[in-house]
């Protein structure tokens, strides 16, 4: 008898679940990922602290973790170990969500380029915002035009896009 496979866990950090808030789409995360969304204290001090700043489109996140939408990662002592290595180089939510991806065996949600290169170096896969965004769309969760429309915000919003249309990625 086959036995399904666990879900991956996905650990989000702070750039990734900022651009789905500052597009108003963090709840297509939370229904794409369901249990496997995730995210790390330091992540979450991240978004405080934005929210603190005037960046009130970020309360979302705590809504959903308060909900128990969002599972908040502390970091265990060989996760610890990593973090305190990659936070010479990254920020906080990068660096411990690379760690808990590590240890895990999950997935880092990152956009940031040192995060994701720290990320082959201790090999944990990495997605990002444009990856996520199609795979939104091979699940049929959104439309390619629906994509488009919410990386288009991002991008307004401030994201550095590599693509300007997930559509034109897309098989």
């Amino acid at each position: 008898m086959s036995r399904t496979p666990e879900p991956v866990v996905v650990v989000f950090d702070t750039v990734v679940l900022s651009n789905f808030c500052a597009s108003a789409s963090i709840d297509l995360l939370v229904a794409q990922y369901g249990n496997s969304f995730s995210t790390t204290y330091e992540v979450l001090d991240e978004i405080t602290r934005g929210i603190a700043a005037g960046y009130g489109f970020l309360k979302p996140v705590l809504n959903h973790v308060d909900n128990g939408d969002i599972e908040v990662i502390r970091l265990g002592s060989r996760e610890r170990d990593l973090y305190l290595r990659l936070v010479l180089s990254l920020g906080p939510g990068e660096a411990s969500c690379v760690a808990a991806a590590w240890k895990r065996g999950a997935i880092a949600a990152t956009d940031d380029r040192a995060a994701r290169n720290a990320c082959t170096e201790n090999a944990v896969k990495v997605t990002g915002t444009v990856g996520i965004l199609k795979r939104l769309c091979i699940t049929g969760s959104i439309t390619e035009e629906q994509a488009d429309g919410l990386l288009e915000h991002m991008v307004k919003a401030g994201f550095y896009s590599p693509v300007a249309r997930i559509r034109d990625i897309m098989p």
